[in-house]
């Protein structure tokens, strides 16, 4: 039976090295991913945060799979300063509820339910465990029902039932962008229902979403205009961007010095609010010199404003603006839906890309595959069949085109393979580094069955640093072999095949921070990983965590549209 809307208590976390998989699922419709490991004594543990005495009656949701592990595995319940133990054999089908008993709690202390893998070899999942809170008389019944999902990252329906709809964009080529940036709360519409995406947007509104992309706390006090208006609905975050500069060169503020909320916004001061903003995240854009200023090249310069042909300058180097049949057209309106757009790429340009700027960076290697091929002379590839995959990895599916490298997978019989895929990395005569930040900008294949991996490796591979193993259609997969074997699982919000997103590490002494698009999801400690390793980007075919494999995968991409490795600058007295 499929659960919908259950009550999801947040207490689950594991040990050991465990994969997220869609092809074996567990009862809860919202979040049915399972986790499995095939490494000894991994752990999987479900904590209830229970408060208060009581009796609960606990249930193990058995997730079947033909691969898996015959022998019977260990759970043991901490209650009540005692320690139970219940051995269930998971390798029967069907999928289904073992109930391992009724158990006293006392609602203090640790209290919890643990599973460790036993056996050396064979695979073992972990999906739900059920906690039914008795009443005084257990005679009288159930009082409550909760679950702990193996789904970590399973989102509560108050935040995953959208709180708008656009009706307007039911067929409109913005919908994604704007789908995109309202569920992470930085644009709205013009009202409930409608976005008005063909409309122009105000001086105002184009300033709210700036401030709110780069993380803006409202602040009416900061707005120095007489026409700022302290009632106007945008008064706080106005006022938040004039305090910190992101004001500042526009037009309408330096001659006549108003500011003007309601106009309508143009080219050239969308251009400034972005320059601006750029600026004050401090990010370091070292990158951009690997590009043409295509600046140069547009037909109207001598038109664009003494204030912002800078600015306007820059965007166009950073491609987060481009010119318009050769022209910027300064003047020009910007509709919302074009807005949109502009800031998303101003979001994946700057905001959710880069190391944290609370350290001094230096780029240590880039790839921004701007050629129309790669450059073999600094990647070198996987030429052969893999019998431990359905795919063999071939040079020829790596691919560059329109400054995009593209790994594709194809069904087609080779050398035992039913499958070709590809695998590429760095030469380390070329490129290797221990610590720093290493991130880059992917796009995953828009069908299951694919791990879509972006990871670096020791040449000796004494150990592994998986910064992701991509599956279809939202799974990120976060592991690192060696000692220890540290793996965490996050899902995002959205199809990760429909655009590019950022995937880093944050790789020091002590620890490793990932973060996707700018957001921290997960952190390890470093252990034996201190020495030098190169980028590597590979695709497998596998049955198994990527989901069913079918001929939707035929014909896929994962497309990487840059990588580039930074390492802390040295302080003086370093």
């Amino acid at each position: 039976m499929s659960l919908s809307h259950p009550e999801i208590v947040d207490g689950f976390s594991v040990t050991g090295m465990w994969g997220c998989s869609g092809n074996v699922l567990g009862p809860i419709k919202e979040a049915p991913m399972t986790l499995c490991t095939n490494h000894a004594a991994a752990t999987a543990t479900w904590e209830p945060k229970i408060s208060k005495y009581c009796q609960a009656r606990i249930s193990v949701y058995k997730p079947f799979h033909f691969g898996d592990s015959k022998t019977k595995q260990r759970f043991d319940v901490v209650h009540n300063g005692k320690t139970s133990t219940v051995f269930i054999d998971l390798s029967h089908e069907p999928n289904s509820w073992y109930e391992m008993g009724t158990f006293d709690f006392n609602g203090s202390g640790e209290e919890y339910v643990r599973l460790t893998k036993t056996g050396e070899t064979g695979h073992v999942r972990a999906s739900v465990v059920k906690f039914e809170i008795l009443r005084d008389k257990p005679e009288d019944g159930i009082y409550k029902t909760f679950y702990v999902n193996a789904d970590k990252n399973y989102t509560p329906p108050e935040k995953w039932i959208r709180k708008y709809d656009f009706k307007d964009l039911k067929n409109h080529w913005v919908k994604f962008d704007v789908d995109l940036l309202a569920e992470r709360g930085l644009i709205e519409g013009v009202s409930e229902n409608e976005f008005s995406p063909d409309s122009a947007i105000t001086l105002a509104e184009v300033t709210a979403v700036i401030a709110r992309a780069i993380g803006l706390k409202e602040d009416k006090d900061g707005i120095p205009y007489d026409d700022g208006k302290h009632d106007h609905k945008y008064a706080g975050l106005i006022g938040a961007a004039a305090k910190h500069g992101i004001l500042k060169n526009l037009p309408v503020s330096e001659v006549s010095g108003t500011f003007q909320p309601d106009k309508e916004v143009t080219r050239e001061e969308l251009a400034i609010l972005i320059d601006n903003a750029t600026l004050y995240t401090q990010k370091n854009i070292e990158w951009v010199k690997a590009f043409e200023n295509k600046f140069y090249r547009l037909h109207d310069v001598s038109s664009i404003s003494s204030q912002a042909k800078k600015a306007v300058e820059m965007v166009i180097h950073l491609g987060i603006m481009s010119g318009i049949e050769g022209r910027f057209d300064p003047g020009g309106r910007i509709t919302r839906a074009h807005a949109t757009v502009i800031i998303k790429k101003f979001l994946q340009t700057i905001v959710w890309a880069g190391p944290p700027t609370s350290s001094q960076w230096e780029l240590t290697f880039q790839d921004e595959f701007n050629g129309d091929s790669l450059d073999w002379n600094v990647w070198d590839s996987e030429n052969a069949p893999n019998d431990r995959l359905l795919s063999g990895r071939w040079k020829e599916n790596a691919r560059v085109e329109n400054g995009i490298l593209s790994l594709l997978t194809k069904k087609e019989n080779r050398c035992g393979n039913q499958w070709t895929a590809a695998h590429i990395w760095v030469r380390k005569e070329v490129f290797e580094q221990a610590y720093g930040y290493w991130e880059s900008s992917l796009r995953y294949a828009g069908a299951p069955g694919l791990n879509n991996a972006w990871w670096m490796m020791r040449e000796t591979r004494e150990f592994e640093i998986d910064i992701n193993e991509g599956h279809y259609p939202n799974t990120i997969n976060m592991t690192l072999h060696g000692q220890p074997i540290t793996t965490k699982c996050h899902k995002a919000d959205v199809d990760l095949s429909k655009d590019f997103h950022t995937y880093a590490v944050e790789w020091d002494l002590d620890e490793m921070i990932f973060y996707f698009d700018g957001m921290e999801v997960a952190r390890m400690p470093t252990g034996n990983r201190k020495t030098p390793v190169f980028p590597i980007y590979s695709t497998a075919v596998m049955h198994g965590g990527g989901g069913q494999v079918t001929d939707a995968l035929d014909g896929k991409n994962m497309d990487v549209d840059w990588v580039r490795v930074y390492k802390k600058k040295c302080r003086d007295n370093d």
